[in-house]
């Protein structure tokens, strides 16, 4: 086997091929199209960024920004800095954030069609506002103290760091929430289905303990820090006032550095630590449930469970329907399954696929259809919201529309047409009826001004199309005659959510949250008498009629998640409900301040109201946005490096500085990436300074100094090809790279030494990984593989060529959560390249419990298998919480190949791996553990540490 090549091969080429690949990379699959012209709003407190053609959009949204700006913000009484908002029309998922690095808004401006649970109805820009901006006001406030300090030295990323460390992350969320529903008429906290997931363990005596209840877990379902926030800042608000929180951010902010200082200032302002405050908030919050439960009014509809909870624990059955005579249709999906529909016909229950939809899924009977997301090869946030008809006896899918945003379809009785929600880039809301064969568009009822259109559905006859419609904070259920096309509205219009509406005869049933708990209620079309139809221990939604059948499928959520079921329609057994009812206020009520108060704040709707300057937004012109700068620790060196981004994602530029200690050597570097164009352009230089040990001309080691330049440039083409339950993904890359290794003249040296590289790179990575349960520890099934070649041009300097494959595939084990996972690779290296360049190689590795050694040709195969042993959610109070043990037992094998010699390397093994979090953080996930290795060639053990799988 040879040995290690001369110090100009590891060194140069070594740091040369790192360079080209540079460390840090924007994801290229997460830019705007380049054709899209921007424009920028400037009001006093915030710039917003948006599409020309929603400009008007973005006034709207400017002064809805300043009209909420005092009322949010005065409360942390804090003066929020000005603030840059990103409006994003090209995707068609509802979202929006705050973020640091750099400091901007963003939000995702696409309503969701689907509000029956846990998401407030109401006029999505207006919660965005006061939801988004709740955010920026947080983190305004929390930039004092240690914060404050930590943002002076590190920039953005020192402020994120330390808020997070400090403040738990259910307090933004909570907060956020509290802000959209007291300044509005909306807003989650009046929602009962959004306390619904802790109440249903507290009353079934299943009390978790706080580090549970807030880190989650893979045992038992625990819904994230949303849910926990809202009644965790509540029971604060209510018990000791809002302005507590103005001293206790204060006093946390000061010593943010201590994990546990929230803790202590909250015991400090309230006399309890956070965990004692979490059982006082569920004793106070129990006393509110069981009083709802004991006035609870319970339909006296008899109703049959058709799916229900097997052995492996939590799991929903969503959208139930009745398809024929003893047949019935749903989504499941849980801590063990991705979204799946199941067929269950004579009590036997069948698998029809994998799907990812993005809001209901329907049927008429015989076919299946649903919305689905598909995005632009190229460009990450152009989004398409296609129609995909389902073929259940053939289990076969078609993609019915291409490259259109269609929302929440429903297939007509006979299966001719298709109702469905459009909403376009330019914010415009429409009914649209299409042919159920072509695509085609049949008609079209567009939305009046501020106007949202949600979940349409048919009447038996076709003759009728009714949905929901919000107006602002309000919301109605509206019908539509496809004959005359008139629109009549048979719900007043009320901040209640009212939700998935369908028809029976001449009544409609809808989903209600106007109660304790969530119901389904009824209206006669024509009386405009209104029903309860359904109730349940916890809530009860989305109805389901089959007409021929006479039968209403629902579901109802229990402790270990939805059920479904299924029960004959009665009219007779409904309750009708008096005039007035609606009047009637949920306990919920009892944590919101008197909403009539002189000080109350609502958001009464966008309007334009003030003209302010716009003009156009060049994404080049702003596209250096420095936001943060922090030190380097590698095991070669340290340093400090610099990060800009621009607020489209489409400029990526690190610079720094780092030192050797063993070499004394420095570097400097700069890497820039602009993705804005179709190829992405990335290039990097570097200037470095180094001594290297020489031999003089009698043998002894001297150090020589020596200078390296390096310049290199990449375009890449990254493609997503992403479709259903796959992410499926494609790169190209080609490149080139410059480098210059001068060494100075010595006494010992009769003159200057000069070597130069030059080398072109090509490469290739393809992968397509399932879509995750939250139990799966990798990929049900996948793979992932890349291809890279170097070679050398030019008649000068170093020559030589390189080529690596690897690949890694990824099988379903012998039980759920299992897997099987193969790893292979080989490379081959000729000429001055075969040297010093072996650690870049991540995808390769060395066989475990051997060294890896340069050779002109290193082929590596591995297989090992993956289960979880335990889900023992226990640790050490505050300290530590472990959430998952999992093992993995491996076989390595290599081979190492050159002119003269012939390797085998082998290993057995075993690995075993903790999920945890420290100090409550939960932000920061560990994967840490320990490794047993085995050399099969000399029979000698080895123990490593990992973290994150790497070992050390």
């Amino acid at each position: 086997m040879k040995k290690q090549g001369p110090i100009k091969q590891i060194g140069f080429c070594s740091i040369v091929l790192f360079l080209l690949v540079p460390q840090f990379k924007t994801n290229a699959q997460l830019q705007y199209p380049s054709k899209v012209n921007w424009v920028e709003i400037n009001a006093p407190h915030f710039k917003v960024i948006c599409p020309a053609e929603i400009a008007h959009k973005g006034q709207e949204t400017a002064n809805l920004l300043e009209k909420v700006y005092f009322p949010v913000s005065a409360p942390l009484k804090i003066t929020a800095k000005p603030i840059s908002l990103v409006l994003n029309s090209q995707s068609v998922i509802s979202n929006g954030y705050m973020a640091l690095g750099p400091r901007h808004m963003s939000w995702y401006i696409t309503p969701m069609q689907d509000v029956s649970e846990s998401f407030d109805g109401s006029s999505w820009f207006e919660l965005l506002a006061l939801h988004e901006f709740r955010h920026t006001v947080q983190y305004d406030k929390l930039d004092a103290g240690f914060t404050d300090f930590a943002g002076d030295a590190l920039g953005d990323i020192g402020r994120a760091i330390f808020i997070n460390l400090a403040i738990p992350n259910w307090y933004f969320e909570g907060d956020a929430i509290y802000s959209e529903t007291v300044n509005s008429l909306g807003g989650r906290g009046r929602l009962p289905s959004f306390a619904m997931y802790m109440m249903a363990p507290e009353m079934e005596n299943k009390r978790y303990s706080y580090d549970k209840a807030y880190l989650r877990s893979y045992r038992h379902y625990i819904p994230n820090h949303y849910y926990l926030g809202y009644l965790m800042t509540t029971h604060i608000n209510r018990n000791y006032g809002e302005p507590v929180w103005n001293e206790l951010l204060d006093m946390t902010s000061r010593s943010s550095f201590w994990p546990y200082s929230f803790s202590i200032n909250l015991k400090t302002k309230t006399g309890h630590k956070l965990s004692r405050t979490y059982k006082n908030m569920l004793d106070e919050y129990r006393l509110l449930w069981d009083e709802a439960r004991k006035k609870q009014r319970m339909a006296a509809t008899k109703a049959d469970t058709v799916f229900h909870h097997d052995n492996k624990g939590w799991n929903n059955y969503t959208f139930p329907t009745q398809t024929g005579p003893d047949q019935f249709l749903t989504v499941k999906y849980g801590l063990s399954e991705i979204s799946t529909l199941v067929m269950k016909e004579n009590n036997n229950e069948t698998i029809l696929g994998h799907i990812s939809p993005i809001d209901r899924v329907q049927s008429n009977g015989q076919y299946i259809t649903w919305s689905a997301k598909y995005t632009d090869a190229r460009w990450g946030q152009k989004e398409y919201a296609d129609i995909v008809l389902f073929d259940p006896e053939t289990k076969t899918r078609k993609r019915l529309t291409r490259q259109q945003r269609y929302f929440a379809p429903a297939l007509s009785p006979s299966g001719s047409k298709i109702a469905t929600i459009e909403y376009t880039s330019d914010m415009e809301c429409s009914l649209v009826i299409l042919d159920a064969n072509t695509g085609l568009t049949i008609d079209r009822y567009p939305a009046g001004n501020n106007e949202f259109f949600r979940m349409p559905s048919w009447s038996a006859d076709e003759k009728q199309i009714t949905f929901s419609v919000t107006e602002g904070q309000k919301k109605t259920i509206a019908i539509v005659n496809t004959e005359t096309r008139k629109i009549k509205h048979i719900v007043p219009y009320t901040s209640e959510n009212v939700t998935n509406p369908v028809f029976y005869k001449g009544f409609v049933l809808f989903n209600s949250s106007l109660g304790d708990f969530d119901e389904i209620h009824a209206v006669d079309t024509g009386t405009i008498q209104r029903y309860c139809v359904a109730t349940g221990k916890y809530g009860a939604i989305n109805p389901s009629v089959n007409e021929i059948e006479n039968t209403l499928c629902y579901q109802e959520y229990t402790a270990n998640g939805y059920i479904a079921l299924n029960a004959p329609i009665v009219i007779s057994d409904w309750i009708e409900l008096p005039a007035g009812f609606a009047a009637t206020k949920n306990y919920l009520h009892h944590f919101l301040p008197d909403e009539k108060t002189e000080n109350q704040f609502l958001v009464t709707g966008l309007s334009a109201g003030n003209i302010y300057e716009e003009k156009q937004y060049l994404p080049v012109k702003n596209s250096i946005k420095v936001h943060s700068w922090q030190p380097v620790f590698n095991r070669s060196g340290v340093g400090m490096q610099v990060y800009s981004d621009d607020y489209l994602n489409t400029t990526n530029l690190i610079a720094g500085v780092l030192y050797y200690p063993n070499d004394a050597a420095w570097r400097e570097y700069v890497n820039l990436t602009y993705a804005g164009l179709y190829p992405v352009l990335q290039t990097g230089l570097s200037y470095g300074r180094k001594y290297a040990v020489m031999a003089d001309t009698n043998n002894e080691e001297k150090h020589r100094k020596f200078d390296e330049k390096l310049a290199s440039f990449t375009v890449s083409l990254p493609f997503d090809f992403s479709e259903n339950v796959y992410v499926t993904k494609l790169n190209l890359e080609a490149g080139y790279l410059y480098g210059q290794h001068k060494y100075s003249s010595e006494p010992f040296y009769l003159s200057n030494q000069t070597i130069t590289l030059s080398a072109v790179y090509s490469g290739l990575s393809l992968s397509a990984l399932r879509h995750m349960a939250p139990r799966d520890i990798y990929p049900p099934t996948g793979f992932e593989s890349s291809l890279t070649n170097y070679k050398t041009v030019g008649n000068k300097g170093y020559k030589g060529s390189r080529t690596v494959l690897s690949g890694t595939a990824y099988l379903p084990g012998a039980m759920p959560h299992h897997s099987i996972k193969l790893d292979g690779g080989f490379r081959y290296n000729n000429g001055d390249l075969e040297h010093g360049v072996y650690f870049i190689e991540t995808n390769l590795g060395r066989v475990r419990g051997h060294k890896l050694y340069s050779s002109e040709q290193y082929l590596k195969g591995t297989i090992s298998y993956t289960l979880p042993l335990v889900y023992p959610d226990m640790g050490i109070p505050s300290v530590f919480f472990c959430k998952r043990i999992y093992t993995s037992l491996f076989y390595d094998h290599g081979v190492y190949k050159g002119s003269n010699y012939n390797v085998t390397q082998k290993s057995v093994g075993i690995d075993l791996n903790f999920n945890f979090h420290l100090f409550r953080v939960l932000a920061l996930p560990f994967d840490m553990g320990l490794r047993f290795s085995r050399n099969l060639t000399d029979n000698t053990n080895q123990y490593d540490l990992l973290l994150f799988g790497i070992s050390f």
